[in-house]
C-alpha cells in the first residue's frame, strides 16, 4: 500500500467495499445465523469432549446427552444456511456407539469450510479499522496543508528583497527602549511601595493599548489598608517567607500577609516590563504611533525623559515612509526559516503554494468535507 495519504485512504476505502460487497454477497442475516450456529457448535464441543469420550457408565450418559444437543442444534438449522453441508458433516462424525479423541479433532476440520466463510466478517472489522486509520491519517494531513499554505501565502508576499533589506535603523532604537524601559519598570517594581504599583496599575486601565493586568483584589485591599502596603513588593514577597513569630517584629498582623501576598506570589512575580515594550517585529505605523501616545502617558509616572525621547525617535520613524519597508523586511525575516528563505530566492514559492492547494483539495474531497 502507498504511504500516501491520499492513496491509503483511496485503497482503504476499496478495501472495505470489498469486504462489504463479499459479505452482500453470501447476506448479512444468514452469515449472523452461521456464525451463532458456530458458536453453538464450539460451546458444545467444548462442554462434553472431556466427558464424552471413553468407556463406562457415565462416558456413555454423557455421550448420549451430547448427541441429543447435537441433533437438536442440526434440526434447527436454517435451510439456505451457508455451509449447512459442512455442518452435518461435522455432525455425522458423531454418528457411532463409541467416540475416540480423535472424532472432536474430525468434526473441527470438517467445519473448516465454515470458519473460512465466516472470516469474511473479520475481514471486514479489519477493513473498518484501517479505513478509520487511514481517514485519521488523511485528516491530519489536511491540518498540516491548512499550516502550509498559510505560510506560504505569507511567504508569496515577500520580495527576495527583503531578506537581506538592512532594518538597523529602526531595530536598534526599538531594542534600545526595550531594554531601557524593562530596567526602569524592573527599579521601580524594586523600590516604590506596594501601594504605588496599585496605584499605577490602576492608571494603566485607562490605556487599553498598554495591557496590564490587575493585582488580585484581595492583595489590592490588603496593600491599600495596612502598613504593609508602605513597602515594596519584592520585601512584602520575602516576608511571606518568615515565620510567623519573625514576621511578628515587621508587621502588626503576620497571618493577613501571608494570606493575602503568599497566595498571590505568582500574580505578583507575573509583573514585568512586557505590556510596555514595543518588541520585533514592530507593529504597523498607525498602530505604534498611538501606542506610543499612551506608552508616553504611561512611562513617565515612573521612568525618566530618556525613554520619552527614545519613544519620540521612534514615533517619527513611524510616520516615514520608510517605516513600512523596515516593517516588511522585518517580517520578512521574523520566523522564517532557512528552507524557506531558499525558497523565497528560488522565486518557487507559487508552485509550492498551487501544489499544496491542490493536494489539500483533492484530500479535501476524498474525505467528503464541504466547502
Amino acid at each position: 500500500m502507498s504511504e500516501g495519504p491520499l492513496e491509503r485512504l483511496r485503497e482503504a476505502r476499496a478495501d472495505l467495499e470489498a469486504a462489504e460487497a463479499s459479505i452482500e454477497a453470501i447476506g448479512e442475516d444468514r452469515l449472523a445465523s452461521l456464525e451463532t450456529t458456530r458458536e453453538r457448535l464450539a460451546r458444545l464441543f467444548s462442554r462434553r469432549e472431556g466427558e464424552a469420550v471413553g468407556t463406562g457408565r457415565e462416558a456413555f450418559a454423557a455421550f448420549a446427552s451430547f448427541k441429543l444437543e447435537l441433533t437438536s442444534l442440526v434440526e434447527d438449522l436454517d435451510e439456505d444456511l451457508p455451509e449447512r453441508e459442512a455442518v452435518e458433516r461435522a455432525a455425522g462424525v458423531f454418528e457411532k456407539s463409541r467416540l475416540s479423541e480423535g472424532d472432536f479433532a474430525r468434526a473441527r476440520e470438517e467445519l473448516e469450510p465454515v470458519d473460512e466463510t465466516l472470516s469474511v466478517l473479520d475481514e471486514r472489522e479489519a477493513a473498518r479499522r484501517a479505513y478509520r486509520d487511514a481517514r485519521r491519517a488523511a485528516a491530519a494531513r489536511v491540518e498540516a496543508l491548512d499550516e502550509r499554505i498559510e505560510r506560504l501565502e505569507r511567504l508569496s508576499t515577500l520580495d527576495p528583497g527583503d531578506l537581506d533589506a538592512s532594518v538597523d535603523a529602526v531595530r536598534d532604537p526599538i531594542e534600545a527602549y526595550d531594554a531601557e524601559v524593562s530596567s526602569a519598570f524592573s527599579r521601580f517594581l524594586s523600590e516604590a511601595s506596594a501601594r504605588d504599583v496599585v496605584s499605577f496599575l490602576r492608571t494603566t486601565e485607562r490605556y487599553p493599548l498598554v495591557p496590564f493586568e490587575p493585582l488580585p483584589p484581595d492583595l489590592v485591599a490588603y496593600v491599600e489598608g495596612s502598613e504593609a502596603g508602605r513597602k515594596p513588593l519584592p520585601t512584602l514577597l520575602n516576608y511571606a517567607e518568615y515565620s510567623r513569630t519573625k514576621l511578628s517584629h515587621y508587621v502588626a498582623d503576620p497571618d493577613a500577609l501571608k494570606r493575602r501576598v503568599a497566595t498571590n506570589r505568582t500574580a505578583i512575580e507575573r509583573l514585568d516590563s512586557t505590556p510596555l515594550e514595543i518588541g520585533w517585529p514592530p507593529p504597523r505605523s498607525a498602530e505604534l504611533r498611538w501606542r506610543i501616545r499612551e506608552l508616553r502617558s504611561v512611562v513617565a509616572r515612573f521612568g525618566g525623559e530618556e525613554l520619552i525621547v527614545r519613544l519620540r525617535e521612534i514615533a517619527s520613524l513611524a510616520r516615514e515612509e520608510r517605516y513600512e519597508r523596515y516593517r516588511t523586511a522585518a517580517l520578512a525575516r521574523s520566523g522564517i526559516t532557512d528552507e524557506e528563505r531558499a525558497l523565497v530566492r528560488s522565486e518557487a514559492v507559487e508552485g509550492e503554494l498551487a501544489a499544496a492547494r491542490e493536494r489539500r483539495t483533492r484530500l479535501r474531497e476524498e474525505l467528503g468535507y464541504s466547502d
